[in-house]
């Protein structure tokens, strides 16, 4: 008896404390493999979910860079252009309408930072040469995207019989891209209206919208949601007469195409272009300082979509100002009724 005891009391149980281990090792992976395939069913359900639902939420940006292919007093390009940049990749929105991308050192050494973020469809780095210095060939503009690309085509505005030289050799138009979204097709508008305050400028402005429709008429594009983005260089009804004279071209896009806008009355706040508060638009060479919203968000949403503006607001603006202008951001959600 006194053997046994011995021999029990001294039986080596290290194999024994390893298998136990192992045992209570498989049984805690076990629990973990069984917590994330209900995270990653609950994941998938969800995306199932919205896709039966057909909704998304995006967030859009305007913003005219002032990336002109000349120099000019106070223009510092060199300065402004990668903070443009990284004040982009803060906001990491879904879309992105630059307009004014005409200088080629802006479009190769710092737009080019934004690959791995947006989907370029265009060769933005293709240029068209005029006399004197190159211009690219899209008007300036340029539209980025985290959203699947379908179509994009730029459509160059007609030439009219008193157009100054400066806009024809900028060549300016509206870039049409139609986005795959979870509600189906959407269409972005970027456009860049000629510049100028007075009516004769403003009746240039209203056939470039009208071509606008003309284009969008054709390819049946209002039958999907569609959002205007740009610099559209014209006075909001609410401000009719405060440049000079009345604003032709907002009456349009809503009259005659359909679409609306964010605003009932600007105040200052909606400012996108302002002397007063950005030292980029302080400079001599402007006619006159003045401040106006010329940088608009629209939309054009058919009646079977559920739609709402979740915000809008004038964004590089203060501290973070590295245009003549500032920039424009308005975050949508867009549902398709069932």
């Amino acid at each position: 008896m006194k053997m046994k005891k011995f021999a029990i009391k001294n039986l080596n149980l290290q194999p024994y404390n390893f298998v136990l281990k192992l045992i209570f090792f498989v049984f805690l992976s076990s629990l973990l493999f069984i917590d994330v395939n209900a995270q990653s069913l609950k994941n998938n359900n969800d995306l199932s979910n919205n896709r039966k639902l057909n909704k998304v939420s995006l967030s859009i940006i305007s913003y005219n860079v002032w990336g002109l292919p000349i120099w000019l007093p106070g223009i510092k390009k060199k300065k402004r252009f990668p903070k443009i940049i990284e004040n982009l990749k803060k906001t990491s929105a879904d879309i992105v309408c630059l307009q004014e991308t005409f200088d080629f050192g802006f479009r190769k050494k710092h737009l080019s930072k934004l690959k791995d973020t947006y989907t370029f469809n265009k060769n933005y780095l293709v240029n068209r040469k005029s006399k004197f210095m190159k211009f690219d060939k899209f008007g300036g503009l340029t539209t980025l995207s985290k959203v699947k690309v379908l179509e994009e085509t730029f459509y160059q505005f007609d030439f009219i019989d008193g157009m100054s030289k400066v806009e024809k050799d900028g060549g300016k138009g509206f870039m049409l891209t139609k986005l795959k979204t979870p509600v189906g097709p959407i269409y972005i508008i970027n456009v860049h209206l000629l510049s100028g305050e007075d009516t004769k400028k403003e009746k240039f402005r209203l056939s470039q919208v009208k071509k606008i429709k003309s284009i969008a008429d054709s390819l049946n594009v209002f039958d999907f949601p569609t959002f205007l983005c740009g610099d559209l260089n014209t006075v909001h009804p609410s401000r009719d007469g405060k440049q000079g004279y009345i604003g032709e071209v907002y009456k349009f896009l809503v009259e005659n195409i359909g679409f609306k806008g964010i605003h009932n009355k600007i105040t200052e706040e909606d400012f996108t272009f302002d002397a007063e508060r950005n030292k980029n638009a302080d400079r001599w060479y402007y006619k006159e300082k003045h401040r106006e919203k010329l940088d608009y968000f629209m939309y054009a949403v058919p009646d079977d979509y559920l739609f709402e503006v979740e915000e809008n607001k004038v964004i590089f603006n203060k501290e973070n100002t590295t245009s003549d202008h500032f920039g424009v951001m308005t975050k949508i959600f867009l549902q398709k009724k069932e």
